[in-house]
């Protein structure tokens, strides 16, 4: 279990927390250097979540051909690509091109755990494994700070060091995960979606995504521009807010505890309530610290417990349930923000925060069955037809 864990922590942390969020951090220094208007910026960040959800949808297909290696290395090997072009681009054109790649890297790494945890992880430590396989964000983001920090105006040399630790991750993966079993499992991606089971896990991981995107988007914004605190409180927010991601990944023992429809009520009520703290009072440092601690452990917790819920739901094709979930939940990280800005426009970014929290807070009505209360159980995957294929 450990090897698992921890060659799964250290690819999601590469591919979302350097190659996707890094482009967050260094915003500033791709401005100057490229003379990048706030539409430009917009519109990088959006293409590198459309090309996301692209691979989303591919990516069970290659789990079920060549098990969860072929994507997961694959995974590393995209991120190390569009870092390294991001590192070396000299126009709009190749640095477009790199944010893009590499934001296709962690729809390709990540889905394919909840299979690989099917296979290789004891039935009783799965829970475990995955959710502290999907708190690997915050561990990237740790790690991908003091490197910009380190960095300072050589940006182009973090670029370089978040591409070496994609090969490493890439590495360390071709060699621990087994190739698995190879077959055709008809159609698992369609078949996931049309399932009844998908219904009220989807639109969970829908409502999760707009809550975390306007977050990530706007609170930032929203406390340097209440005015009363330093300009430093900004990536001081988005470090306490890896800081307690960390421990959002116990989220597989909380499950344990107190069951799956009790650890999904009490994830999702942290991050609504740090949705709804932080307008409240933005100018105020504890209650912005509050706030970032909340969201930190709520975001990573509730993923991990949707997770859960995809592999319980989905045991035949664990990775096809992740990765359904996981599109609706970009799905909603791409339109949440757009709404919010223009909620924001009009009326302030006070009540696209609340109404965010609301939409959160309305998952207590997207409910698992009580059936998938019980621990998780032996992986059972589908035998593909006898057509000669093998």
């Amino acid at each position: 279990m450990l090897r698992v864990v921890a060659a799964g922590i250290m690819v999601v942390g590469v591919t979302f927390g350097m190659a996707r969020y890094g482009y967050g951090l260094f915003v500033p220094d791709l401005r100057a250097e490229f003379g990048l208007s706030t539409e430009v910026v917009g519109l990088l960040a959006t293409g590198s979540t459309a090309v996301y959800l692209v691979a989303t949808v591919f990516v069970p297909f290659l789990t079920a051909r060549g098990g969860p290696r072929l994507p997961v290395v694959l995974g590393g090997l995209v991120a190390a690509v569009g870092t390294l072009t991001v590192a070396l681009a000299e126009g709009l054109t190749a640095l477009a091109v790199g944010v893009i790649v590499a934001g296709a890297s962690p729809a390709l790494a990540l889905p394919p755990f909840s299979d690989a945890v099917a296979r290789l992880v004891v039935p009783g430590r799965r829970d475990r494994a995955l959710t502290l396989i999907s708190s690997g964000t915050s561990y990237g983001v740790l790690v991908a700070g003091p490197i910009a920090l380190l960095a300072g105006g050589a940006w182009r040399a973090a670029w370089f060091a978040f591409a070496a630790l994609a090969l490493v991750a890439a590495a360390l993966n071709a060699r621990v995960l087994a190739a698995g079993e190879r077959g055709r499992a008809p159609k698992p991606w369609v078949a996931t979606l049309r399932s009844r089971r998908a219904r009220s896990l989807l639109g969970a991981g829908f409502l999760v995504g707009v809550g975390i995107a306007v977050y990530f988007t706007f609170a930032v914004d929203l406390v340097v521009g209440a005015g009363s605190l330093p300009r430093s409180a900004g990536p001081a927010l988005l470090v306490a807010i890896g800081v307690a991601g960390i421990a959002g990944g116990l989220a597989g023992d909380l499950v344990a505890r107190i069951g799956l429809r009790r650890a999904l009520w009490v994830t999702e009520a942290a991050l609504a309530l740090a949705l709804v703290l932080l307008p409240l009072a933005p100018a105020s440092g504890p209650v912005v610290g509050v706030s970032a601690l909340l969201f930190g452990v709520g975001f990573i917790a509730l993923t991990g417990v949707l997770a859960i819920w995809s592999a319980r739901a989905f045991p035949e094709r664990p990775d096809a349930g992740l990765a359904a979930m996981l599109f609706l939940l970009f799905v909603g990280q791409l339109l949440g923000p757009a709404a919010a800005g223009l909620i924001g426009g009009s009326y302030g970014l006070a009540p696209a925060f609340y109404l965010s929290a609301l939409l959160v807070a309305a998952m207590s009505l997207l409910r698992p069955g009580r059936e998938l209360e019980a621990a998780d159980q032996p992986f059972r995957p589908r035998k593909p037809p006898d057509d000669g294929w093998r």
